[in-house]
């Protein structure tokens, strides 16, 4: 393979020749044009001679431009009405201008792929967009980007996959609700009973066990999801989950009963206990316990799916709150897919809440929280402004670190990866997990610079729809 410099000078240098050529022939096009009364098409075909030389005397002077003492093109008069008046050559002329495309690209196509990922991100995003502007339609260049067409318009392979994905996905979820038993009632243990609270509801799952202190009609629902989890990681990961023993959920409905179990739980320590008096949710030292105090059922339901996430990612492949962009994004995504909630972070949102020129985090969260936010819309609004994270480090961040647009790019990476880059996930999880730098994971593992993933992802999110 050519050394990264050498290709990028040759294919540089190739571009600029296959550049004059072509337009050598499209000013030879023009004149066809001409000739056949295809007055308007003329015009275009100068316009795209601009387009890939914005000096080209001749392109200039027929648009009528003239350029100053300063240097600068002026347009001396508007360009007169015009319009093609044998439309009967537009097939013609199609096929000329086509082959002026395969022209173009056919050396530096080659070139591009036998390069491959040490093709600088600008030549190449540069060739092939002076190839579809000669041919929109150019299978080669279209391939060689990685986009298919879906019968309307040219997208992101990305994209039609991830379509398929999240179709499975959503029928496997629709399964796994429909199918899993309703939990058994079983007695509190002596440990559970010592804590003092008034177990409304006490169920035994197919994985988990429910002690609930809230309305006991809203225990079932909230076990099975519990119990979903394990086919859901299964399903996205493609592999089979092991049960874990002793995994359970101590459910409140009121900060006092909260304090109350994480006060008496076995094994804790006065530093951990002051920290968690802090949150709404923990893990009890030593087990697989997980307390929760949540206001409303949906958030109830919602934290059954999204601490289950979270113990799985911990046990499979080590990923933890340091993680940030992972534990928040992936566990935000596969909570998302089974409750369709997506409220439970890590991400310290209410921290911002004094800091004056934090204010838009606190806009973005408002945006975010309502239950049919678009946050693929929301994103790719958010693409369009420029209001962007730096991704290097944003992946470097942990949960502690990172901002509400962290949050939000992390979903949507971790959706990404989830929907459209199945096979490669789980590696880079574990590669994560084992505190290997994530942009650099990403990178070896998708086979792409950072900077062409980034927009990469926001291409598919501009193509992704509703989510």
């Amino acid at each position: 393979m050519l050394a990264p410099l050498v290709a990028a000078d040759y294919l540089e240098e190739l571009r600029r020749g296959s550049t004059e050529q072509a337009t050598a022939d499209l000013v030879k096009l023009a004149e066809w044009c001409k000739g056949k009364k295809l007055y308007r098409s003329r015009l275009d075909v100068y316009r795209k001679i601009l387009e890939l030389d914005p000096d080209h005397a001749i392109a200039r002077r027929k648009l009528r431009f003239v350029k100053g003492k300063d240097g600068k093109w002026e347009r001396l008069r508007p360009l007169p009405e015009t319009r093609d008046r044998k439309p009967q050559y537009y097939e013609e002329l199609a096929a000329k201008r086509k082959r002026i495309g395969a022209m173009y690209a056919a050396p530096l196509l080659a070139l591009v792929k036998k390069s491959g990922a040490t093709t600088p991100d600008a030549t190449r995003e540069r060739v092939l967009r002076e190839i579809y502007l000669l041919d929109p339609d150019h299978k080669g260049a279209r391939a060689a980007n990685g986009e298919v067409h879906d019968g309307k318009r040219w997208v992101l392979r990305e994209t039609q996959t991830a379509a398929v994905r999240r179709l499975v996905l959503r029928t496997k979820v629709r399964e796994l609700l429909g199918e899993l038993p309703v939990g058994k009632k079983v007695e509190p243990t002596e440990e559970e009973k010592a804590y003092g609270v008034d177990w409304k509801a006490s169920l035994q799952g197919t994985t988990w066990r429910l002690l609930y202190a809230a309305d006991a009609f809203e225990a079932p629902g909230c076990l099975r999801v519990a119990d979903a989890t394990d086919g859901v990681f299964e399903a996205v990961f493609g592999i089979g989950t092991v049960h874990l023993a002793g995994r359970r959920i101590l459910m409140m409905d009121d900060a006092a009963k909260y304090e109350k179990v994480i006060t008496a739980a076995p094994h804790m320590t006065k530093e951990y206990l002051e920290y968690v008096k802090q949150l709404s949710s923990c893990w009890l030292p030593r087990s697989r316990t997980c307390v929760s105090n949540k206001p409303f059922p949906d958030w109830r339901m919602e934290i059954c799916a999204r601490q289950p996430f979270g113990l799985m990612l911990d046990e499979y492949f080590e990923v933890a709150p340091r993680h940030g962009w992972v534990w928040d994004g992936v566990g935000l995504y596969l909570t998302h897919a089974l409750t369709g909630f997506r409220r439970s972070t890590f991400v310290r949102v209410t921290r911002y809440a004094e800091d004056e020129k934090n204010k838009p985090e606190q806009r973005l969260w408002g945006e975010l929280l309502p239950t049919n936010a678009d946050w693929f819309a929301i994103a790719a609004q958010r693409i369009e402004n420029g209001k962007t994270p730096d991704w290097k480090l944003m992946l470097s961040k942990d949960v502690n670190q990172m901002e509400v647009n962290d949050l939000l790019f992390s979903f949507v990476l971790a959706a990404y990866l989830v929907e459209a880059q199945a096979d490669h996930l789980p590696g880079i999880l574990k590669e994560v997990g084992e505190n290997k730098a994530s942009a650099d994971v990403l990178q070896a593992m998708l086979g792409m610079r950072l900077s062409r993933l980034e927009q990469r992802v926001y291409r598919w999110v501009r193509e992704h729809g509703p989510g």
